[in-house]
């Protein structure tokens, strides 16, 4: 690849040459070829489309499309808070879109977004003992 310098003083590529393409290696990408943040994408959408059945909710194809955009917003709400706690400087304001947003389509269709959050563990038994003694637990 031939550099030449432009009048500007800044480097340039010769006339028919084409710099070559810096690889980026995706830390993301895993075996199967699919991003961590697609996987996740795909876990909620699943997640939804059962919360849909349980209700007695047939799945038509707008529907499934309406459910996957759902999950990609859980998704990017997901990164935003992750963002958040590791200290990074977020917009309140686009935070406050994607949980708003989230909560109308959960809405639309029927759902909480209890859906989405996984049931807590099961109390252990020294726990429910201590709560009847009238302890703190």
């Amino acid at each position: 690849m031939a550099r030449i310098r432009l009048p500007s003083g800044r480097f340039g590529v010769a006339p028919g040459t084409v710099p070559k393409p810096k690889t980026q290696h995706d830390r993301l990408l895993i075996r199967d070829q699919r991003t961590v943040l697609a996987r996740r994408v795909k876990a909620v959408a699943a997640l939804l489309r059962d919360g849909l059945r349980e209700v007695g909710v047939t799945l038509t194809a707008p529907l499934d499309l309406e459910v996957i955009a759902l999950a990609r917003l859980q998704v990017h709400l997901e990164l935003m808070e992750a963002k958040s706690a590791r200290g990074e400087v977020i917009s309140d304001d686009q935070l406050c879109r994607l949980s708003n947003a989230l909560r109308h389509g959960l809405t639309k269709l029927g759902l909480r977004k209890a859906v989405l959050v996984p049931p807590r563990p099961a109390p252990r038994l020294t726990e429910i003992i201590k709560q009847q003694a009238g302890g703190s637990p």
